[in-house]
């Protein structure tokens, strides 16, 4: 995913790898949009880790920002497919001044670090 993402080579837009928000990592996010793309693996299909990716985006969606989970072994196979996937969204985004914060479902508890003042 980040070599599609590096260097502004998808769609022109700057994206961070491994960014920072508040007490959580984002696998990769795009400031310009407040888009994170999110890479899971197994783990976040546990019934634990669900119910903390459901914590994880409400609070990322307080921040305005809109999160794209995607699926490790989904983009291992149909890579072009979800690239074009996020293009969508990416183009719902740059038109639509008010888009749906959640474009999919959100893991927590990756990267999570305490922070007073951040809930």
């Amino acid at each position: 995913m980040w070599k599609n993402l590096r260097r502004r080579g998808f769609l022109g837009l700057k994206f961070r790898r491994q960014h920072e928000v508040g007490r959580y990592i984002v696998d990769f996010f795009c400031e310009e949009l407040k888009l994170a793309i999110e890479l899971d693996g197994a783990s976040h299909f546990e019934p634990a880790v669900i119910e903390l990716d459901a914590k994880r985006t409400r609070v990322l969606q307080q921040f305005g920002i809109t999160v794209i989970r995607i699926e490790n072994e989904e983009f291992l196979v149909n890579g072009g497919l979800v690239m074009e996937r996020i293009r969508d969204i990416v183009v719902q985004l740059s038109r639509d001044p008010h888009p749906p914060l959640d474009a999919a479902p959100s893991p927590a508890g990756r990267g999570e670090r305490p922070e007073p003042g951040f809930t």
